[in-house]
This record gives structure tokens, C-alpha cells and sequence, in this order.
């Protein structure tokens, strides 16, 4: 509970308890009267706590200045009149468990270098090795655009509980090490082989659309060579026509055509 420092001269230091609600002080009506004090009066609210002159006619001085009203922060004087008021507010003390996980944050912060502890939270998330509460407020931070390294390590690693000797540590930052140091070896290995899966999808496609081509244009042809059969026509002599503009084949194309069997629907 915050209380009320009063100094005035000749009197000794007196303390007022501050209700939640605030008090009053000055003339014999008020809450806490004050010894020489007949017609003035301070009401005091909060928090944030203020200051104000409610009745008489003698001012605050706050840094110097008079004022009717003035902001009270802790360890801060306010003098009205012959008085000195000053506010004090009264520290909860921590208890065991929060005096340990302040303890174990300040030797984390003081021993390990920034970047090591901002590494350590990263992985001790990623290996299940923090808490779990801890770390759904961390991800829903990144989520809100809210992130801060600093804030996520110390939430993760207050409570001190994550050894740098863990083997399951030592064991990832083994392997993210191989991979940091590999990582720029691999970029032009990468964009080739991305590039030869590329080449072959490509060929690929190309020869089915043409292997698809040509069995269409072959059953097409097949088509229309069934229908002139099917309607009597026959081909037979302008194939012998094309044979004979082919040097060589003129007689064998003669011959077939002399020596080939009329057609059953040909007349006689």
C-alpha cells in the first residue's frame, strides 16, 4: 500500500496510509488533518496519483512552479506551504521461485553473448526442451507482427532449466552448424539441378503431345484408306503413277500393274 511522507518543520516525520480510492488532508474535516492547517485542503487520487488543492488559497510547488494540481510520482516532493509531501510506494517482495527465475535470467543475460541466447531459445522451441506455455506466447507474438529476440529468449529462458552441455543441444546445433557452413556450396547445385528437373518435364511433355500427333494423323489415314475400300475404290493405280516418277522403279511398277489380278469389283 503506498503511503504519504509529510515533513514540516518542527514535526516529526509522519506517514499516511493512501487508500486505494485516494484521501484527503489539510484542515480538521479532512481525512488526515494536519497540525497548524485551519481553512486549506489537498485531495489526493489515483493512481496515477495527482495532487490537488480542493479548498484555500495557498498553492502546490511542484519543480518550482505553483500549481493547483500536480502528478505525484514516487520519490517525487511536492512542498504546499510549510509541508514537503512525498509519495512512497511500498515493493511486494518476490518470492522464492521469482527471486530464483530472476537470479537464473540475470546469469543468463551476463554470461552468454546475445547471439548465442537468441540461438538457444530458437532451438530449445524447436527440441521441446522449453516450456510449452512459454513458447505458444512467443509464437503468438510472431504471429501479432509483435516479435523481439530479446523479449522471446528471456521469456524461454527465465527459468534457467536448459543446460548449454545438453546433448540434444549440442546434437542440433551440430547439424544446423554443418548446414550453415555448407549452405553456400550448395546454391548453384540446387538452382542446376532445378534447372535439369525443368529440361526434363519439358522434353517429356513435348514427346507426348507429338507422340500423341502421330498416332491421330496415322488413324485418320487408316480412316479414310478403310472408307474408299469400303466404298470400291482403289488406290492401286495412282500408287503404280507414283512409282513411276521414281527412277529405277518405272518397270516394277509396269510389272505390278500388268501382272496384278483385277479387282472382284472391277468390271472385266
Amino acid at each position: 500500500m503506498p503511503t504519504l511522507k509529510v515533513l514540516s518543520p518542527g514535526q516529526p516525520v509522519r506517514r499516511i496510509e493512501v487508500r486505494s480510492t485516494g484521501c484527503t488532508l489539510g484542515d480538521p474535516g479532512s481525512d488526515n488533518p494536519l497540525p497548524g492547517v485551519s481553512e486549506g485542503r489537498l485531495e489526493l487520487t489515483g493512481p496515477p496519483w495527482r495532487l490537488r488543492v480542493v479548498r484555500g488559497a495557498a498553492a502546490l510547488e511542484a519543480g518550482g512552479r505553483p500549481a493547483v494540481e500536480a502528478a505525484l510520482d514516487a520519490g517525487q516532493a511536492v512542498r504546499w506551504g510549510d509541508f514537503e509531501l512525498e509519495l512512497e510506494l511500498e515493493l511486494e517482495p518476490l518470492g522464492e521461485g521469482e527471486v530464483a527465475m530472476a537470479a537464473a535470467a540475470h546469469r543468463s543475460s551476463a554470461a552468454e553473448p546475445t547471439a548465442w541466447r537468441w540461438l538457444k531459445a530458437g532451438l530449445a522451441v524447436e527440441l521441446g526442451l522449453a516450456d510449452r506455455s512459454e513458447a505458444k506466447d512467443v509464437q503468438a507474438s510472431v504471429r501479432a507482427g509483435q516479435f523481439s529476440a530479446e523479449k522471446a529468449a528471456d521469456q524461454l529462458l527465465a527459468k534457467g532449466t536448459i543446460a548449454d552441455d545438453d546433448g540434444r543441444l549440442l546434437a542440433r546445433a551440430s547439424v544446423l552448424t554443418r548446414d550453415l557452413v555448407m549452405a553456400p556450396t550448395m546454391r548453384g547445385t540446387g538452382a542446376a539441378a532445378r534447372a535439369g528437373r525443368g529440361c526434363v518435364r519439358g522434353f517429356l511433355a513435348f514427346s507426348v503431345v507429338q507422340l500423341a500427333g502421330f498416332v491421330l494423323f496415322t488413324l485418320l489415314v487408316l480412316a479414310l484408306l478403310l472408307g474408299l475400300r469400303w466404298q470400291g475404290t482403289s488406290l492401286d493405280a495412282h500408287a503404280d503413277r507414283l512409282l513411276g516418277w521414281i527412277p529405277g522403279l518405272e518397270g516394277a511398277a509396269a510389272g505390278t500393274g500388268a501382272d496384278r489380278a483385277p479387282d472382284p469389283g472391277s468390271s472385266r
